[in-house]
């Protein structure tokens, strides 16, 4: 890490980890390698206890620099959401950032973020995640801009990015263990009246080799409809307020995920009240598919998303060599 500088914003970040000690290696070079100053912590928080060659692995980059904590997950069970709210807790600077324990950061991500941050006075800036391929895993519009949280329920940015967050901006809120593959739910309510800024820039390396935590939807579908049932009912009168059509894609979204966790009843019920408020009959499109078999929509599903990515991905790294990023 770069030395530091007591004029300049003081920044956090937070590794959650899990018995992957060659991921976090990497992760941990790559917040050693930021231009950045003054990260004046980098909290490395475990759900494991029992893992020595992760232990190992924290105490020599803390002989290469003490900025580096190692926090044991012993107030929360044990979940990546709750392994997140555990780093989070030990938050002391005025700014923090999460960086996935398999994921990685550009040498200047935190220099260039904390320089919007301080130049606009935003509560919160976010930049590009890319893959590996260098496919873009979140929506942008070639060009940086200031965000709103209309912007996010409406699908105008959507997807994975690296966020800089103004610590009080995050307050009280936390990670709901239920919702593992749903941080948007989390974000959404952090984002709701702040001043934000997108960078335009790809900030953070996404992995999406070997194993992630995160799973198909097929395999964890009671998860997946929690998260959809969330994101519907916490969210439904900003949807119908602005973008009703996002809502119908979101039901659409929790009756496929319903009928693969034998939850349809709980499903036609959302459905049903969202129709008798908005009386749009596109609402009601959604129970159709509460009649299809499991084993059909998962095909389909399938399809579409293989297809789906292919046309958004095409289009995101147009939009990026039009704007050279």
């Amino acid at each position: 890490m770069a030395t530091k500088n007591d004029n300049l914003t003081m920044v956090d970040i937070v590794i959650p980890t899990y018995k992957r000690p060659k991921l976090l290696q990497r992760a941990l070079e790559s917040v050693l390698n930021q231009t950045y100053p003054n990260i004046v912590n980098t909290i490395v928080t475990d759900d494991s206890n029992d893992d020595a060659e992760t232990m190992q692995l924290i105490r020599n980059f803390q002989l290469r620099d003490p900025r580096i904590l190692y926090v044991y997950d012993d107030r929360y069970l044990h979940c990546p959401a709750r392994n997140k709210n555990n780093g989070i807790d030990h938050v002391e600077s005025e700014f923090f950032l999460i960086l996935d324990d398999d994921d990685w950061l550009e040498g200047s991500a935190t220099e260039k973020m904390v320089c919007i941050a301080a130049r606009g006075s935003y509560d919160i800036v976010f930049a590009n995640c890319i893959d590996e391929r260098g496919n873009f895993m979140g929506e942008h519009h070639g060009k940086s801009e200031e965000a709103t949280y209309k912007d996010f329920i409406c699908g105008y940015f959507d997807g994975e990015y690296v966020w800089l967050v103004r610590t009080s901006a995050f307050g009280k809120i936390r990670f709901n263990h239920k919702l593992i593959y749903g941080e948007h739910v989390v974000m959404w309510k952090v984002l709701d009246g702040k001043k934000i800024f997108h960078l335009h820039k790809p900030f953070r390396y996404y992995n999406t080799q070997g194993v992630r935590i995160t799973t198909a939807p097929k395999k964890n579908p009671e998860r997946f409809f929690d998260i959809w049932y969330e994101t519907c009912t916490i969210f439904e009168d900003d949807f119908l307020q602005w973008c009703p059509r996002r809502l119908q894609k979101y039901l659409m979204l929790l009756a496929y995920h319903s009928v693969l966790a034998g939850r349809k009843e709980e499903t036609r019920k959302i459905i049903k009240e969202v129709y008798i408020k908005d009386k749009n009959i596109m609402f009601l499109v959604p129970l159709i598919v509460l009649y299809f078999p499991a084993n059909f929509l998962v095909l389909l599903r399938s399809s579409y998303t293989v297809f789906h990515l292919a046309i958004r991905n095409a289009r995101l790294r147009l939009l990026a060599l039009r704007s050279k990023v």
